[in-house]
């Protein structure tokens, strides 16, 4: 049975490709199938995680080749698991966080073409105006980031 969230995925984008929604059927049993067997392999038992192990280069390239269009994060209320997101989708989702949008009224955030060195320094110059002081541990620009909520509706 499909969830409603593929359900209304698949919606949109058949009414995007002028595409009746029952052609994803068979897709869908496809792809459901190749995760199946993939992932029949598993045994939990059976599973032996070499904690040890040192990445290859070829490793550590495909993660870098992966990073360039997707970001790797973990799933809100589900410490485990890791999401696979677009990358102009989650800095889309920050921006909304921020409330930084094209029509926005609120200057609370702003793009700066400073770079971190050059804020930090503003920022404690600033301070020191008022008498504060700054340790060199708070040296650092803060960083955000978005977790992802899939809950009940997540794909399976």
């Amino acid at each position: 049975m499909e969830s409603k969230l593929q359900t209304c995925h698949g919606c949109k984008w058949a009414k995007i490709e002028s595409e009746l929604i029952e052609c994803l059927s068979e897709w869908m049993k496809s792809i459901r199938n190749i995760v199946i067997a993939r992932s029949s392999n598993f045994n939990s038992k059976n599973i032996h995680v070499n904690r040890s192990r040192i990445p290859s280069l070829s490793d550590i390239e495909s993660l870098a080749e992966l990073n360039h269009d997707f970001v790797l994060v973990s799933t809100d209320k589900a410490s485990n698991n890791v999401s696979i997101i677009c990358k102009q989708y989650f800095l889309t989702c920050i921006s909304k966080e921020l409330g930084i949008t094209a029509n926005r009224d609120d200057n609370t955030y702003i793009p700066s073409h400073l770079s971190e060195k050059d804020i930090i320094e503003a920022n404690v110059k600033a301070l020191c105006n008022f008498n504060i002081s700054v340790s060199s541990e708070d040296g650092t620009v803060p960083l955000i980031y978005w977790l992802p909520e899939i809950h009940e509706n997540s794909y399976k």
